[in-house]
């Protein structure tokens, strides 16, 4: 039993990432161009993005793409998009958390140690949504 890690991101060609969602989602360090993909995301977009979670058998984030993602999936019905709803979610954080969407373990400690040991514990595709700095972390380890 062992997991593989893959990282989804939005990423423009200049190293933006982003989620596809719209102006002042993700403004920080006054970022002027927030929502930059959100008038992108057409049907090819979802087909694209179902495939990219076709395989995936739970979905890594940091704290701060939790909070992101868990502000709105849940309020989205299943025949949506909000499957993701459904699948198993671990957010890897050093801030103790009461997570609150369904299907969410919290991982609290170093990164690091504790990706490598929901690995070790789950078997098939985990993907990360997001969590640049969790991604970060996570390569430099």
């Amino acid at each position: 039993m062992a997991s593989k890690l893959v990282v989804a991101a939005f990423l423009s060609l200049d190293g933006i990432m982003q989620a596809p969602g719209g102006p002042g989602e993700d403004d920080d360090h006054n970022f002027p161009y927030s929502g930059w993909l959100a008038p992108h995301v057409d049907e090819g977009f979802g087909e694209i993005m179902g495939g990219v979670f076709a395989e995936t058998t739970g979905m890594l984030l940091g704290h701060r793409s939790y909070d992101i993602l868990s502000s709105h999936w849940p309020h989205v019905p299943d025949e949506e998009g909000a499957w993701i709803n459904n699948m198993p979610k671990y957010v890897a954080t050093r801030t103790p958390m009461t997570a609150t969407w369904r299907n969410t373990e919290v991982l609290v400690g170093e990164a690091a140690d504790t990706v490598a040991e929901l690995k070790k514990r789950t078997d098939g595709e985990i993907i990360t949504q997001g969590s640049s700095n969790l991604i970060h972390t996570l390569q430099q380890a």
